[in-house]
């Protein structure tokens, strides 16, 4: 899945569950913004684009507290998504991939893709660290 792919299904599931949605166009800038969009997309490119557009859509507020993510081992391994893959961890959207590991380099497939973006739109279905 390149990230261009997981872009659409985002933002197809967005106008799906948010009534009225913003502009198409600004939509896909904001999900795209810094990001070459096509090869494979790793976990850590899924949760800079979702933060983003979290954040820019007001879907949520970030968290206050992140502290729970620093049991992550490869947290730091990617020091420009720190924070990105904190917010996504605590609030339950990307669960660890392993023991104490995001895995910010895993490739999200479909099936990983449409699970994520399930618990972004439906809390209940949030795996909280």
């Amino acid at each position: 899945m390149t990230r261009n792919d997981f872009a659409e299904r985002l933002l197809e599931k967005y106008r799906k569950n948010v009534e009225n949605s913003e502009d198409e166009a600004y939509l896909k800038r904001i999900v795209t913004v810094g990001q070459v969009m096509t090869g494979e997309t790793e976990r850590r490119d899924v949760a800079v684009m979702l933060h983003f557009f979290i954040r820019k859509t007001g879907l949520e507020k970030d968290e206050e507290n992140i502290d729970k993510a620093k049991v992550l081992k490869d947290l730091y391994d990617c020091r420009t998504c720190v924070d990105h893959v904190s917010q996504l961890y605590v609030k339950g959207i990307m669960p660890a991939a392993g023991r104490d590991v995001f895995g910010l380099r895993h490739i999200v497939d479909e099936e990983e893709a449409d699970a994520i973006l399930e618990r972004l739109f439906d809390k209940s279905k949030r795996i909280l660290p």
